[in-house]
């Protein structure tokens, strides 16, 4: 495939169901300065950069997706708000040598419910840069090659009910 498989650029109240997108030369799903847009039971698997990725993107709801064997990260959401995720998989994820499950970066206002996150070569949730007013309730981060969540120069979240276990480094940590 080519360099994404499927884009949204400025664009809002669309609904991506049921696809798959895989080995493209870089990012799987991806949204760019996108809203109000629903992404449900999609597969984005064996890219060479992120499985599902969000940029100044806002408003979004993704559902039952599974983003999986990416070189670096499953789903990635850079300065983007207000999005919900609910019942995703990124496993095993960072096949390069370091990648995560889930990272937020500089992205606030967002909500993780219920996300598994597993087998991941580095962390299973990642807030960094300044990712605050953040959300994550009932997620399960288990067997990831460093830390289950990590919170990284990120303030103002909320972790309620998450379970992280058998991870290589900590459970949860907050630096």
């Amino acid at each position: 495939n080519g360099y994404i498989g499927i884009m949204l650029i400025s664009s809002s109240n669309n609904s991506l169901t049921s696809n798959n997108s895989y080995s493209n030369a870089n990012v799987g799903i991806w949204l760019g300065a996108s809203s109000s847009n629903t992404l449900t039971s999609n597969q984005s698997y064996s890219n060479t950069s992120v499985g599902l990725g969000l940029y100044s993107s806002s408003s979004n709801t993704l559902s039952l997706n599974q983003s999986y064997s990416n070189t670096i990260h499953g789903i990635y959401l850079y300065s983007s708000s207000s999005n919900t995720l609910t019942a995703n998989t990124a496993n095993n994820n960072g096949t390069s040598g370091w990648g995560y499950g889930i990272f937020l970066d500089g992205s606030s206002n967002n909500t993780l419910i219920s996300n598994k996150l597993h087998n991941n070569t580095g962390r299973g949730i990642e807030l960094y840069n300044a990712s605050s007013n953040n959300t994550l309730t009932l997620n399960q981060s288990y067997s990831n090659t460093n830390v289950g969540i990590y919170l990284d120069s990120s303030s103002s979240n909320t972790l309620t009910s998450n379970i992280s276990s058998t991870n290589t480094a900590a459970g949860i940590y907050l630096d």
